[in-house]
């Protein structure tokens, strides 16, 4: 650790002492979690406004990086990063319209391009409980008076858990015209089936609904472009690798062919849970816009986890159109 290092770590922890405000809550209820931070209490320090000549004063961001603004539904370790002014030993973010709490992390060593500013950069968790649709970061630097200077904004953007091919952040994007979409209450290994009108398993090893028999080698790009295919979007928690979205749906670009699907929710594994509640959801697109025209539930108990085997429980037969 060089001097600079050891003078805004022990800089940033004199900041934390000499203020007040340090949350106990562990950050599960804010919309974000910063890697490495210290939550604190109430809104994010700092002005909105820059100073009359334009040029901000005091401790101040230089450039931030944060790359795709499009963020996916139950994100995990995004890259956040940039540069702040020499004077800065921490860097503060929220989440706007949440005032609350923030988050606190140290800033990093010295830039070697951007001389006299200093890096910092840290993983960012984005939170289930995050609406969907346009969002904004804040983001503010602090130097070691606990001085916070002018508050800087990331336009961001949130997919909904129910995949609408980006539809939500990219008005050129098409919704679906059918989803059908299973979600669970717990984390465990939860499987969404279909057995399509020809009788092919739609599985994650068959995750397509196209009755094109493929031979072991997949589907050209053209069957699996395809708008009446039907495509499995996702494995959520396969094989207890857990990652919280505890959603998985088969989404059609067009009207499914005609016929009678039926839909299939097996507890494949239980990943040490007791036991789960799913609800299946059907959307159809209806004038540009995603209507649920179906819902059942039902839960399962750990004991009757299966592995691979079987289809598991039928939870509804649809027969489109």
């Amino acid at each position: 650790m060089n001097l600079r290092t050891t003078f805004l770590v022990s800089a940033f922890f004199g900041f934390l002492a000499a203020c007040d405000g340090a949350s106990s809550d562990p950050g599960v209820s804010h919309p974000i979690i910063v890697h490495g931070a210290q939550l604190r209490d109430g809104p994010l320090p700092g002005s909105r406004t820059s100073s009359e000549a334009g040029v901000d004063e005091g401790p101040s961001i230089v450039v931030i990086e944060f790359g795709d603004a499009t963020i996916r539904y139950g994100q995990t370790a995004r890259s956040f990063g940039g540069r702040a002014s020499g004077d800065v030993v921490a860097i503060g973010v929220g989440f706007a319209g949440y005032d609350d709490s923030h988050w606190v992390f140290p800033v990093g060593n010295p830039d070697a391009v951007l001389v006299g500013s200093y890096k910092f950069d840290a993983k960012i968790d984005f939170g289930t409980n995050i609406p969907s649709g346009p969002q904004r970061l804040e983001v503010v630097a602090i130097d070691a008076e606990g001085n916070a200077g002018r508050i800087f904004s990331v336009s961001i953007c949130v997919l909904p858990d129910v995949p609408d091919n980006g539809a939500t952040c990219d008005p050129n994007a098409a919704l679906p015209d059918t989803i059908v979409s299973l979600v669970w209450s717990t984390d465990v290994d939860l499987d969404l089936i279909a057995v399509t009108p020809e009788g092919k398993v739609v599985s994650l090893k068959h995750p397509n609904t196209s009755s094109v028999l493929d031979g072991g080698f997949g589907l050209t790009p053209a069957q699996l472009a395809d708008p009446s295919n039907g495509r499995l979007t996702r494995d959520s928690n396969r094989d207890c690798v857990i990652d919280s979205v505890r959603r998985e749906s088969i989404v059609f670009d067009g009207p499914p062919p005609p016929g009678t699907y039926r839909f299939y929710a097996r507890l494949t594994r239980a990943c040490s849970q007791l036991s789960t509640q799913y609800i299946f959801e059907t959307y159809r697109n209806d004038a540009g816009a995603l209507v649920r025209a179906d819902r059942v539930s039902g839960d399962y108990l750990s004991m009757q986890a299966s592995g691979t085997a079987g289809l598991g429980t039928l939870i509804s037969e649809i027969t489109f159109p």
